[in-house]
């Protein structure tokens, strides 16, 4: 056992066909042979499980030198693991962690495990319509956010587990159900680089766990939104992705995967016991009035308005309706640090978003920047304050 105990009892991975099962011996022995050993070290048992290997390799079948990348992959995940991320010393430090910034990670991260698949496998249920990573990130910070995520990384595998020591067979990936309803446009854009981050992450550490991601009531505006993540997902991972607009009948295709029984209430199912948090937008203790992402950007006495960017954090202050043929002056400064400035439009028609000054870094040195730009199609026009490169 780790200290985490994770259990190392090595269960025949499901649907694992022959030649994946030679081939993951194949891995075993490579790794091994990387590493300089006979045999895993105790506490490394339990990523050499067929499972775990498994997904190495899967991750990696359709590349030109398959198990020598699936070699090099893993390697990668074991240093990042024990070294330089420290996986189990975080999630253990997270599980006693009881301070103001975790308790709001947890009560407001709208994502979690809930009932069984038709497998007896666990489902993941991510809430993303009602999701606020930046709100999140802005008040605790990307380090907690992780945390929290590496945690469920965690409670995902015993449970998996859990399910394979009854069953006698390890189910190695989950159904998970992305629910869109209450998705905003500026709550999501603005928190598209943490999560890029965390799926760079998943992808990296801990890959090949999806069954299927079945994305219901999605709006329109996530067609939009989807080009901007979908870049930094693994292909195998975008293959499983099934998006159902608002207007399907979602429960139809859960019903596949998932009795009604085991799906919230929420969603359209019958089960009432579902605990995953409802999200919403994080109160912005940073403003006046303790307001969100919708609050005003508080007044100044010299006319401007004041945006506090947080680091790892976008802010933008919007102008709405917008019409074609108009023009938009802005003056734009610092008080201290540095922040990268541009100007967006998001059409109203298609959603789209249109860069109308490139991004430029503000600094209090710098002093004021001021410019026009011009307004070709009606949508709505975003002064960007863009403080990632910092966190």
């Amino acid at each position: 056992m780790t200290s985490l105990n994770l259990s190392t009892t090595d269960h025949p991975p499901e649907h694992m066909t022959e030649a994946e099962g030679k081939s993951v011996e194949e891995l075993r022995a490579a790794i091994l042979k990387a590493q300089g050993r006979e045999e895993p070290l105790p506490e490394q048992a339990t990523h050499f499980r067929r499972a775990i290997l498994l997904r190495f390799l899967r991750a990696r079948r359709s590349v030109k030198d398959p198990l020598n990348s699936s070699v090099k992959m893993f390697i990668e995940m074991i240093e990042w693991y024990y070294v330089s991320y420290g996986f189990e010393e975080k999630v253990l430090a997270w599980q006693a962690d009881q301070t103001a910034e975790a308790k709001l990670v947890r009560g407001n991260w709208p994502c979690g495990k809930f009932g069984n698949d038709k497998r007896g496998q666990p489902v993941f249920y991510a809430r993303y319509g009602t999701a606020d990573v930046a709100g999140l990130v802005r008040e605790t910070s990307f380090d907690h956010f992780i945390q929290h995520a590496c945690f469920q990384q965690y409670t995902s595998e015993a449970m998996l587990n859990e399910v394979a020591d009854a069953k006698g067979e390890h189910g190695v990936k989950f159904v998970c159900i992305l629910d869109l309803k209450g998705l905003k446009w500026g709550r999501a854009t603005r928190s598209i680089t943490s999560f890029n981050k965390m799926f760079a992450m998943l992808d990296a550490n801990f890959p090949e766990r999806l069954f299927v991601c079945l994305v219901v009531r999605a709006p329109w505006i996530f067609s939009a939104i989807y080009k901007l993540v979908s870049p930094v997902l693994d292909a195998n991972t975008r293959d499983k992705i099934q998006i159902l607009g608002g207007s399907a009948d979602h429960m139809a295709k859960i019903s596949e995967f998932v009795d009604p029984a085991e799906v919230p209430d929420w969603l359209g199912g019958t089960a009432m016991d579902c605990e995953i948090p409802a999200g919403g937008t994080v109160p912005n203790s940073k403003k006046k009035g303790g307001e969100g992402e919708e609050a005003a950007a508080a007044p100044l006495e010299d006319g401007f308005m004041s945006v506090c960017v947080a680091a790892g954090t976008i802010e933008d202050t919007e102008f709405p309706d917008v019409a074609a043929g108009s023009k938009v002056s802005f003056t734009a400064k610092v008080e201290a640090y540095d922040v990268d400035f541009s100007v967006v439009l998001v059409e109203t028609e298609s959603g789209a978003e249109k860069v109308l000054a490139e991004k430029t870094r503000l600094t209090a040195e710098l002093g004021e920047v001021k410019g026009e730009v011009a307004v070709e199609v009606a949508g709505v026009v975003r002064l960007r304050f863009d403080n990632t490169y910092s966190w």
